[in-house]
């Protein structure tokens, strides 16, 4: 039984240092263009737009909430940063009780293709050291243990209003 508690507690450290490492600098020396977040926030309104209404550029800030799979007040405030840089316009429905909604600028989508750009060089050459199959099974394998994370999250949270 000790030797297990050994054992979990090395992984849990071993887990937690990796994500500490990988979150640490966040890649900033690829980010020229843009930060991690703004990053990720322009791919997903260019992505999810031809399915969040009539204009196919067009991304509602609940759809955005949603994917980025944060509170609309969280999504808001990064919109709100994005069109300080000029990055989105940010515009609403009627009057505004109809849908608030984004769309990526000119200046928007030239330094999210920039970044992309970067992005896929630095990649492309990790995959050809490290191996493409082994790093799309790495990735799956992330993605699997943080849904099994943050299932246990909610689980202890759900047990805890017991």
């Amino acid at each position: 039984m000790y030797q297990e508690n050994d054992r979990m507690e090395q992984l849990a450290y071993e887990i937690t240092w990796q994500r500490y490492r990988m979150e640490k600098d966040k890649g900033d020396s690829l980010f020229t263009e843009l930060s991690v977040t703004e990053y990720v926030a322009l791919h997903r309104i260019v992505r999810i737009a031809p399915t969040s209404g009539t204009d196919p550029e067009r991304t509602y800030l609940k759809d955005l909430a949603e994917s980025l799979e944060m509170p609309i007040y969280a999504a808001s405030e990064m919109a709100r940063k994005l069109k300080e840089r000029g990055l989105v316009q940010w515009m609403h429905d009627g009057i505004g009780d109809e849908g608030t909604y984004v769309k990526v600028t000119e200046p928007g989508k030239h330094a999210m293709e920039k970044q992309e750009q970067i992005l896929k060089d630095y990649y492309s050459r990790v995959a050809e050291t490290f191996g493409y199959e082994k790093l799309v099974s790495l990735m799956g394998q992330i993605g699997e243990l943080e849904t099994v994370m943050q299932d246990t999250v909610s689980k202890k949270g759900a047990q805890r209003d017991e």
